[in-house]
């Protein structure tokens, strides 16, 4: 998931030893985060995302949502023995986002497998949504892109997974869309 809207995933992981007693691991882990630079290599900046990613803990799983739709994927994670936690994304970034939520008409209405490809001035970016989610957990059923600073995004190209395609164009202040899939002529 793009955290910080620069066009590329960045990496989440929620640690915690399934292991009652470890003997040469600690039970309580952190999260830990790697941006992702340029799509060359990641770089951990746990540290600087706050006190809560360092915070051990017995983590299990973890979703993500934009749960006050201002644009910044937020995370939730469900420790075992404590309650949930969700961790607004606060970072001052230059991007924005687009959000696609995706309805299946000739394929299931959830489309788990759809391909996403979404055209801007800085590349195409391609997605899938995928089904489930970490342990406790599961992240909302939408496709969420990170586009750059100064970045325009035009189109989304849609291959459905009963094979179906469409193109939708993005108008310039789109930050969220439903893509309803049109019927396959027979």
């Amino acid at each position: 998931v793009d955290l910080d809207l620069d066009g590329d995933c960045d990496t989440v992981v929620c640690n915690g030893n399934v292991v009652q007693h470890p003997k040469h691991a600690p039970t309580l882990q952190k999260m830990v985060l790697l941006e992702n630079i340029s799509g060359e290599y990641f770089e951990d900046v746990t540290r600087q995302a706050g006190t809560a990613l360092m915070r051990p803990q017995h983590g299990r799983g973890l979703a993500w949502t934009d749960w006050n739709r201002d644009g910044k994927v937020d995370l939730l994670t469900t420790p075992t023995h404590s309650a949930a936690q969700l961790l607004q994304n606060e970072s001052d970034v230059p991007g924005r986002s687009l959000t696609v939520r995706l309805i299946g008409t000739d394929s299931p209405r959830q489309p788990v497998g759809v391909i996403v490809e979404m055209v801007a001035s800085s590349g195409i970016q391609t997605k899938q949504l995928i089904g489930g989610g970490s342990y406790a957990s599961t992240s909302l059923a939408e496709i969420h892109f990170g586009i750059p600073k100064d970045a325009n995004p035009t189109e989304l190209h849609v291959t459905w997974p009963r094979g179906g395609e469409q193109s939708i164009l993005i108008k310039a202040d789109d930050d969220q869309m439903i893509v309803i899939e049109q019927h396959l002529s027979r």
